[in-house]
């Protein structure tokens, strides 16, 4: 009845939710020369952002709102619906149009006037569309209308349906979008390949682009199938300092109608500006092409301009070089999203990050389950930070690695974004996702296809995985680098192993960091305090720098975050969603975790940090009430005589006791309702200070949300379960909810049996059934004080023998009531369960796939 309850108040609070927008209202257009496909004199990039038109569903009104911004909505599955238009001033019809689109958070309909164009369904991916001259309006409006959902599926989406693993999932376009024009003959990729010789001296490039003929041809009678045209192209390369490192000849050669032709240019450079952290050197390649026409005149189409640098990783028994040096990461992990924009970065925002983590003495960002915004790729290049990138396949159940859809869409993500990122320097690897369950070898098969996808797309790609530290040494074979994430409390007990673990192996050590309450400045001794989150990161980064063979640490995080769930341990916070582990918090203010990592970092000394004298508050709720209320049911016993008869009766001879209380010969009405209020509160006050005491767990935390999958009842019992004076009052009220339905449930089968009895007359007997639960009420004074995994384990063993032995003194009630054999009524009680039960599980496993997360809880959540 409880879950009943909390079903109509989540109806309620969604009939009142709204869609909340977040939007960065900011002037990018003076920045349209970074990213993917820079403007210059011959290719434009304008950007479509500023003021566009927004409503949900196709009844809603229009209304304003500026783009880029995100969504959060109670309603994933509505679709919201962008509109913007935008002019082509084009008279001889000289240029190819595309739309490039950096984010739309998940599924996109994109329409041009009316027409689609693309769909597109991996969320935090970029991708374009060439445009059709059919579907264009040229010297007038062309209306832009994108239908953005942000629906998770339970398994065939990525990422999947959330958990506590996971994060916030924005909707809307959260990253701009794109105008790009280019002459007909346009570059639309490259790729450069390079080997290093004579120790670095001399560098041997391959630059490979890709055109294609865009040409708009109008059918007329002269037409011919063997239309071609003839092109000219050149490279030019120039250094940091703009110098001319290297000029192509004039390459010459023919592109068929709508065709696409593979360029290669191949060169030597010497003595190269090697890239690193230290030394960020750049280079910047431009591609040019132009076109002959028929009366021999010669044309500008495009330049395709786009930098690289020149690096070599290399894996040398268990460790990593870079240009032939030991390379140690000191790094930090980061999310898209901020406090007032969601997921939807500013472009001010993003230099703030890369400046102060680059400040701080990091050499690495690992980007947690998605691919960066282009922008942020191209400060880490310049800034001299390496990046890596994870996709967002997170806490993935065993049994999904079956799933060749879910395959499908990983490989065709990660590839994706392998192509997009493929020239910049920064990048060091590219993840195949996180938290996979890594106590069985059932998801190795899945890892190995996503790496093999990977290294399809680019072989000298590197990858890694994330996980925490396994026995099963097959899943550290897969990639070249392996992130191993060990909890603060742990390392000292996983430290031999993880040394021994990357003698042959590079390893980086992850995780490193707390969650903490904002605000609380109390001494490390509180494991809630920010002082004791940098003295994690003090002890941590310690113990793994004099580790020869451990290559690096990432602390996580940056800054705060949201989760899409609320959170148990974050009840007396400001957020309920804040995950709040970063060096700084949601609005970019300095902890002093933040100065203690920049200490340890630069190896300077690390500040002192306040102990003091923190004490786990323990409540004396739950001894005051159970002590009392274990007083009055001993004097209650004491002075009423037929009370202690009844009570000793209803165990020793319970049949005849039933017979008696159906008969209406013993018993009153208000004992009746003194036994139901006792059991209910022992009960219910023993499970509430179980729960109280494990509010701070992330692993309860875990479990809840795969009881409770809706957002609003989760945080109905979250209250519930830090107010234990309400949690106790509203299971007092489902007890006796429940003991009505039963006794309800009870009557009207008795019609089945022809059974002459009154409601009220099975609901005095039901109450008298739970009886037993009354050892719980001094048990429940003393509980809180002794809880431990075995104390829980041996009460909830005791819950479960109880609530059978009321089962079994119900079916004594309905025999008695009945007037029938065992038998008959097991077999309706079976029927009834199957019903329940199977119905139960069976949409919740359709709906929030339950069952299978319940394994990975037992499998993994509980051996962290």
């Amino acid at each position: 009845m409880l879950v009943k309850i909390l079903i109509i108040i989540f109806f309620i609070y969604n009939l009142f939710a709204d869609i909340n927008f977040y939007s960065t209202n900011e002037d990018l257009t003076n920045l349209t020369n970074y990213g993917l496909y820079p403007s210059n004199e011959f290719r434009n990039k304008k950007i479509l952002d500023g003021k566009w038109y927004i409503r949900a569903g196709k009844d809603g009104e229009w209304n304003s709102i500026s783009v880029p911004s995100s969504y959060t909505t109670p309603y994933p599955e509505q679709k919201i619906y962008f509109k913007t238009s935008f002019r082509i001033e084009d008279e001889n019809l000289l240029k190819h149009y595309k739309l490039l689109f950096y984010g739309v958070n998940h599924n996109a309909n994109v329409k041009i006037n009316g027409n689609l164009v693309e769909s597109h369904n991996t969320g935090f991916s970029t991708f374009e569309i060439d445009l059709s001259r059919n579907n264009l309006n040229f010297f007038g409006e062309n209306e832009l209308i994108v239908e953005v959902d942000n629906y998770l599926s339970s398994k065939n989406s990525l990422p999947l349906f959330m958990n506590n693993n996971g994060f916030k999932n924005y909707g809307g376009i959260f990253r701009e979008i794109y105008l790009v024009h280019s002459g007909l003959y346009a570059v639309s990729s490259s790729v450069v390949d390079y080997n290093f010789r004579d120790n670095y001296e001399v560098c041997d490039v391959e630059i490979g682009a890709k055109v294609k003929d865009f040409q708009y041809i109008d059918v007329v009678e002269n037409d011919s199938t063997e239309y071609k045209s003839q092109l000219i192209s050149k490279l030019t390369i120039r250094n940091s300092s703009n110098e001319l490192v290297f000029e192509s000849e004039e390459y010459d050669f023919e592109i068929e109608r709508y065709a696409e032709e593979q360029l290669k240019f191949q060169f030597s450079i010497n003595n190269p500006g090697l890239w690193s952290p230290e030394s960020p050197n750049l280079y910047q390649a431009s591609i040019s092409i132009r076109y002959k026409k028929n009366n021999g005149d010669i044309i500008e189409s495009d330049q395709y301009d786009f930098n690289f640098g020149l690096r070599e990783f290399e894996m040398r028994k268990g460790a990593i070089y870079l240009n032939g040096n030991r390379l140690k990461l000191q790094g930090v992990s980061r999310h898209d999203e901020t406090k007032n924009t969601g997921n939807a970065i500013t472009y001010q925002r993003m230099r703030y990050e890369v400046e102060k983590i680059k400040n701080m003495g990091a050499n690495l960002i690992v980007n947690n389950f998605t691919p960066m915004h282009p922008y942020y790729l191209d400060l880490c290049d310049r800034y001299g930070l390496l990046v890596m990138q994870n996709i967002p396949l997170i806490g993935m159940p065993s049994s999904y690695v079956k799933n060749e859809l879910l395959k499908d869409i990983a490989k065709y993500y990660i590839s994706e974004s392998v192509r997009r990122d493929i020239n910049h320097p920064s990048v060091l690897a590219w993840g195949l996702g996180k938290d996979y369950n890594v106590f069985n070898l059932r998801s190795v098969d899945f890892i190995s296809d996503l790496n093999d996808q990977v290294k399809k797309t680019d072989p000298k790609v590197l990858t890694f995985f994330d996980s925490k530290l396994s026995g099963n040494n097959e899943y550290y074979k897969i990639t070249d680098l392996n992130v191993i994430q060990i909890p603060n409390s742990e390392l000292d007990l996983f430290y031999n192993n993880v040394s021994n673990f990357g003698i042959d192996r590079v390893v980086l050590i992850g995780g490193i960091g707390r969650d903490i309450t904002p605000g609380n400045e109390n001494g490390f001794l509180d494991p809630q305090s920010e002082p004791s989150q940098a003295r994690a990161i003090v002890n941590s980064i310690k113990v793994l720098k004099a580790d020869d063979y451990v290559d690096g640490y990432i602390i996580d995080s940056f800054s705060d975050r949201r989760s899409e769930v609320p959170l148990l341990q974050k009840f007396n916070t400001e957020d309920l969603y804040g995950i709040n582990n970063g060096l700084v918090d949601s609005y970019g203010k300095n902890r002093i975790s933040f100065i203690t990592a920049e200490a340890m970092y630069k190896g300077r000394k690390a500040p002192t940090l306040n102990q003091g004298e923190f004490v786990d508050r323990e409540t004396n709720f739950f001894f005051i009430i159970g002590t009392f209320l274990t007083l009055v049911i001993f004097f209650m016993v004491k002075r009423e005589h037929y009370l202690k008869n009844n009570i000793i009766r209803s165990f020793k001879n319970s049949s005849a006791f039933y017979i008696d209380v159906r008969d209406r010969r013993i018993t009153q009405d208000w004992q009746s309702m003194l036994i139901g209020t006792f059991s209910a509160i022992g009960v219910f006050a023993t499970i509430s200070s179980m729960f109280y005491t494990y509010r701070f767990s992330t692993r309860f935390d875990y479990f809840l949300t795969l009881i409770f999958p809706n957002n609003a009842i989760k945080e109905i019992v979250i209250e519930l379960i830090w107010r234990p004076y309400i949690f106790i009052l509203v299971g007092f009220i489902s007890y006796y909810l429940i003991s009505f339905f039963t006794a309800v449930y009870i009557k009207l089968l008795g019609y089945l049996f022809r059974a002459k009895y009154t409601i009220w007359n099975a609901y005095i007997l039901v109450l008298w059934s739970g009886v037993p639960y009354l050892f719980f009420l001094p048990f429940s004074a003393i509980f809180i004080r002794f809880i431990s995994p075995v104390s829980i384990i041996m009460v909830l063993i005791f819950l479960i023998i109880f609530f059978i032995w009321q089962l079994i003194r119900i079916i004594q009630i309905m025999i008695v009531i009945y007037k029938t054999t065992f038998q008959k009524v097991f077999l309706f009680l079976v029927v009834t369960a199957i019903v329940i039960l199977g119905g139960s599980l069976l949409y919740l496993k359709t709906n929030f796939i339950s069952m299978d997360y319940l394994y990975y809880f037992f499998e993994v959540v509980l051996k962290q």
